[in-house]
């Protein structure tokens, strides 16, 4: 069973994802309430969770509703490490528009290449 720190950061990194918190006392519930996205529910802790249901699989978690994907993807980095990968991608994001401004003040269109980036390299780009 999570911490009630772990478990508070999972609750704010659910609702970072979009997910809204509903108010129950089901099997559904964690601490009196289930995150709800998409018809899926958020997992707090997987491992709780498998056995709370006999030790199930994955895929037996995902056909009674819950989201494997997002655990996997978010949940077990918690909200640190997912603010981060948006910090990355959003790094990633203006490297790329930097690039193609580089190759629009060269009078090129950057659509026209398969990575801009690599062409504005070889045309002396460096960040």
């Amino acid at each position: 069973m999570l911490s009630q720190q772990s478990y508070e950061d999972s609750v704010e990194l659910a609702l970072l994802l979009h997910y809204t918190e509903i108010k129950t006392l089901d099997s559904r519930g964690y601490n009196g309430s289930y995150f709800i996205k998409e018809n899926k529910i958020w997992i707090h802790d997987i491992n709780y969770l498998r056995g709370k249901f006999d030790n199930c699989t994955d895929k037996e978690l995902e056909l009674k509703g819950y989201n494997v994907d997002d655990y996997y993807e978010y949940g077990q980095y918690g909200v640190e490490g997912f603010l981060q990968n948006i910090d990355e991608e959003n790094r990633r994001l203006d490297y790329i528009d930097e690039c193609k401004q580089f190759l629009a003040n060269k009078g090129l269109n950057s659509d026209d290449f398969d990575s801009p980036c690599e062409k504005a390299r070889s045309l002396g780009f460096n960040q």
